[in-house]
């Protein structure tokens, strides 16, 4: 048995195949079909309809807008598989899923891009939810809205049986996610990464149960909730004792001394914080030198940050190999001084925007280990750059961004000194520079091997020699 359909005076570009599903698939008043062109009666049950499709064996389309042209619909047949996968490339991942949940046969009906159970990230991020990755099977629209909580009800009943290999979960400005999960009963045991960026529904509540819900759970990501208490602080640390990683940037009232040192002995584990934007951390700061096996640590714009903090977090957190210390106004040369020798595996140093105390030459340091320092912006780089060469080599990215005195003779020094230098930044968007572009084209016809990075002027400069 076989059924034709023509659909006339339709462009490809207008026809609307998701009406066309939901007429076909729900349609059971006795009213004609508008693209089947037959009448369906109230005794035609779902499963009578969903029958006529898998009937469906060739389907012609004719544009009679289009004169005397030939469409490629017009003479092609299609099969089932086909026409199957035309009409649910329009359909966002919840039509579909709710579509394969009907019955048996409707389910085997579902592309198998929704089935999906190698996927081990789902990322919406902004208003898209560019989850799922239907596009490595099929060419299934991203969604261009923020999701709503019924949807969301959807996505954590299925996500256990759909996707038992999730690993990372980004729900970043999802706001309506927040309490689905918090009221979900279905762990997702294999969930090691979650993300909820900017969800100002993120409270204590929240995190209750979580232990039970996601066990494996490793990091996550909390920036800009501003929900984000003390209290809530203490609640993670007690569901998530195999945390690795936790992000509580721009989460104030989160980091008191208490919140750090309850952390510090309920997740032993933890070798990444983040504490940027964290403002008042007043004593919480000298709490961070219980974190003995920290290798990550990030600051930013924080004032507590001095030569007495720098002393403590150096003599606890010995295993650091990469710290941010971004805009900490009271962090002098001493404390670089401290950061590069006290920390004997260092690799990533960033300063950046953290000189205001710098009075004078930096101390003369050794840190072999260090193999990327940022020092944009950086007052009286000359000579602040010469100590860095000598008491660093092993240098292979240096960033000198915004640096005024920066002049050819230093940074030919600096290349004598570190041989393994491969990227260095010397972008300068103002006027006067010490740095000419016909200098910089000399540095970089001499080593080869070296990426420079300067600003888009300099480089048009660059090009015009």
């Amino acid at each position: 048995m076989t059924m034709a359909l023509n659909i006339t005076s339709l462009s490809s570009s207008t026809f609307a195949l998701s009406p066309f599903l939901e007429t076909c698939l729900t349609s059971t008043e006795a009213e004609p079909s508008p693209v089947l062109g037959t009448r369906l009666t109230s005794t035609e049950t779902q499963a009578s309809t969903s029958k006529k499709l898998r009937h469906i064996i060739a389907i012609s389309f004719s544009s009679s807008y289009k004169q005397k042209t030939t469409h490629p619909f017009d003479t092609e047949v299609f099969n089932i598989d086909t026409l199957r996968q035309s009409i649910l490339s329009y359909l966002t991942f919840f039509q579909v899923a709710r579509f394969s949940c009907v019955s048996r046969s409707w389910k085997a009906l579902t592309p198998q891009g929704l089935q999906h159970h190698h996927k081990e990230r789902l990322t919406f991020s902004g208003s898209k939810a560019d989850a799922f990755a239907f596009r490595d099977s099929m060419n299934l629209p991203l969604v261009d809205r923020v999701l709503q909580s019924a949807e969301w009800d959807f996505f954590f009943c299925l996500a256990k049986d759909k996707f038992p290999r999730l690993k990372n979960l980004d729900l970043t400005n999802q706001e309506h996610a927040i309490t689905p999960l918090q009221s979900s009963k279905t762990p997702i045991t294999s969930l090691s990464s979650l993300n909820v960026s900017e969800c100002p529904g993120v409270t204590t509540a929240t995190f209750h149960d979580c232990r039970r819900k996601f066990p494996a759970l490793k990091s996550l990501n909390t920036t800009g909730c501003q929900g984000v208490t003390e209290s809530t602080t203490i609640a993670i640390a007690t569901a998530f004792p195999h945390l690795t990683s936790l992000t509580l940037a721009r989460c104030a009232q989160s980091t008191t001394t208490l919140a750090l040192s309850k952390l510090a002995v309920r997740c032993p584990k933890i070798t990444y914080l983040d504490l940027s934007e964290c403002w008042f951390l007043e004593g919480a700061l000298y709490t961070l030198g219980n974190y003995s096996q920290l290798i990550g640590l990030r600051l930013r714009i924080c004032p507590e940050l001095d030569e007495d903090t720098a002393l403590n977090l150096t003599q606890g957190c010995s295993n650091l190999t990469s710290l941010e210390a971004i805009g900490c106004s009271n962090a002098s040369e001493r404390v670089v001084h401290l950061f590069l020798t006290r920390l004997p595996q260092l690799r990533s140093l960033n300063l950046k925007g953290s000189f205001e105390k710098w009075e004078s030459e930096l101390v003369p340091a050794a840190c072999p280990t260090l193999g990327s320092i940022s020092l944009p912006g950086c007052p009286q780089i000359k000579k602040h750059v010469r100590v860095i060469a000598e008491g660093c080599p092993n240098l292979t990215e240096v960033n000198l961004a915004f640096c005024e005195d920066l002049d050819e003779a230093t940074v030919r020094y600096l290349l004598q000194q570190c041989k393994k230098l491969q990227f260095l930044d010397v972008t300068k968007f103002m006027s006067p520079r010490e740095l000419q572009p016909s200098q910089i084209a000399s540095l970089r016809a001499e080593f080869p091997q070296l990426q420079i990075k300067c600003d888009p002027r300099t480089e048009a400069e660059i090009t015009s020699l």
